[in-house]
């Protein structure tokens, strides 16, 4: 399996020409989603993990899609850096010292869209998440390929698997020592929008998502989805790993656990959505503003919803990347 799906990611990112520098579109922990970001729109976030004992790196990211609108396929790429960095460079002339190089990974998501060869069809996306460039510190180069549908009403699935450097996944034991643990599969559901309405609140949603494992990525995940409003949402929920040794390997034994929480600020910039004028020019009314104070706010999301293209029907704005290096990690032998 490991083979066949580095031969399909390593073909498809090829076909884009492009270097994978992507963070991939996810649900809450996993990329196991075939949602990608709309071309040129800038996608930012702000991810945080903490608990009582332990904590990672805050994530702040930034990603876009690559690929002008069109029926069958949609890709994105974007750069991630997590701070406090917790690790210096291991090995090589520079080690001990904390460079900036640690604190980067790149990500890379090709994807042909549901419904694109036939009516039935689910979306399938290949990608690479978490590249470093600093060896055996951020290099972990997962790669992966995703399955998505949507089912009616009903939300979404998503089933994958993936794989990666076999010298920092690896699945550590109480005592210390480890044993490589690279590939897993991956699963995830998001449930339909449920519309809330209020000043400040536009709907709800919940997600559950896991990746197999007990290597640092191994977990598995349960978040609310609030959306403000077309391009503003906060996820929040627990995080519970497979393997509490490997996800805080680098922490004293006190601090070690398996438990985690998540809030996850993700902004969208769509340059591309109409503005008031714009809506009039094309004969489109824009409501004045009601006596509730945000009927025109309203208004102009209902037109957004209804443009051709928008975002506004496929899921989440989704995009989140795997842990950081939290420490030095130990390699496989």
């Amino acid at each position: 399996m490991k083979r066949l799906l580095e031969a399909v990611v390593i073909a498809a990112l090829l076909l884009t020409a492009t270097a994978a520098r992507a963070t991939p579109s996810t649900v809450v922990w996993t990329p196991s989603t075939t949602y990608t970001q709309p071309y040129l729109v800038p996608h930012i976030t702000y991810d945080t993990y903490f608990g009582e004992r332990n904590g990672f790196s805050t994530d702040l990211g930034l990603t876009m899609g690559v690929i002008p609108d069109n029926k069958f396929v949609e890709g994105e790429l974007g750069l991630d850096g997590f701070y406090p960095m917790l690790a210096p460079t291991p090995t090589g002339s520079n080690a001990g010292k904390f460079q900036t190089q640690n604190a980067f990974q790149f990500n890379g998501k090709l994807s042909l869209k549901e419904g694109a060869l036939d009516a039935y069809a689910p979306g399938l996306s290949v990608g690479i998440m978490n590249v470093g460039v600093t060896k055996d510190l951020n290099n972990f180069n997962i790669m992966y390929a995703v399955l998505g549908k949507t089912i009616g009403a009903y939300g979404s699935v998503g089933l994958g698997a993936y794989t990666g450097n076999n010298k920092l996944l690896v699945d550590f034991k109480r005592d210390g020592t480890f044993k490589k643990d690279e590939t897993g599969l991956m699963a995830s559901y998001t449930s339909p929008k449920f519309a809330v309405g209020t000043l400040g609140l536009k709907d709800i949603s919940f997600a559950v998502d896991y990746m197999s494992g007990k290597n640092a990525f191994g977990a598995g995940a349960l978040g609310a989805i609030l959306n403000f409003n077309d391009a503003i949402d906060v996820i929040t929920g627990p995080v519970l790993f497979n393997n509490k040794y490997s996800a805080t390997t680098s922490a004293p034994p006190f601090s070690q656990t398996n438990f985690l929480w998540t809030v996850q600020l993700d902004v969208d910039i769509d340059f591309a959505r109409p503005k008031p004028d714009q809506d009039l020019a094309a004969g489109r009314e824009v409501p004045t503003r009601g006596t509730d104070g945000a009927s025109r706010a309203r208004a102009r999301d209902a037109l957004f919803i209804s443009r051709p293209g928008s975002r506004a029907g496929r899921g989440p704005c989704r995009r989140r990347t795997a842990p950081s290096a939290r420490a030095r990690p130990r390699r496989a032998s």
